[in-house]
């Protein structure tokens, strides 16, 4: 599974949720610092940022209640790595409402994660997103063995450098 670079969000324009936009979702729990950006913002809504300064930075929350995932859906994560500081790695880690976490990451040349326990189960998605732009990260559900999850949470993981996290998107068949 990679960066989808022929799906965009014109693509689910239609059928998408946003959970995640400017503020965390009513009723949700939050975890970690969040740290909100009124000046670098994505589609005019202020993102959430954090720096990782020669070490791994977290921040999470879950809902209140879940969005049902199937096969048919994906994940849309909007994200800007700082060009003056690159993060060494970037990871969306999922909540599911059945307790499961599923775990994507993205790395540079060097392995980004090493202190994390190797034993997780994550999914490489690829090479580092391009610096000093905004960029789609793509989880797209059909390339995963789920039949059907309820999504709960995120949890944003950086190692090193900076990023600022813009809009979570969700798309399935089912939403209208």
């Amino acid at each position: 599974m990679s960066i989808s670079v022929e799906q965009t969000y014109a693509d689910i324009e239609g059928s998408y949720t946003v959970w995640l936009e400017g503020n965390l979702p009513k009723g949700s729990t939050a975890k970690g610092k969040w740290d909100w950006d009124e000046i670098l913002t994505h589609d005019a809504a202020r993102t959430h940022t954090q720096s990782a300064a020669g070490q791994i930075s977290r921040h999470s929350c879950k809902a209140s209640s879940s969005t049902a995932l199937d096969k048919g859906s994906s994940i849309v994560q909007y994200v800007y790595l700082d060009p003056k500081n690159i993060p060494s790695g970037i990871m969306l880690k999922l909540f599911l409402a059945s307790d499961e976490e599923i775990i994507f990451y993205w790395e540079g040349y060097e392995e980004a994660f090493a202190e994390l326990d190797e034993y997780i189960n994550a999914w490489y998605m690829g090479f580092m997103p391009d610096a000093g732009i905004w960029v789609e990260l793509i989880i797209d559900f059909k390339d995963l063995d789920i039949a059907k999850a309820e999504f709960l949470g995120i949890e944003f993981i950086l190692s090193d450098g900076r990023a600022w996290w813009g809009k979570t998107l969700i798309s399935s068949p089912s939403v209208n």
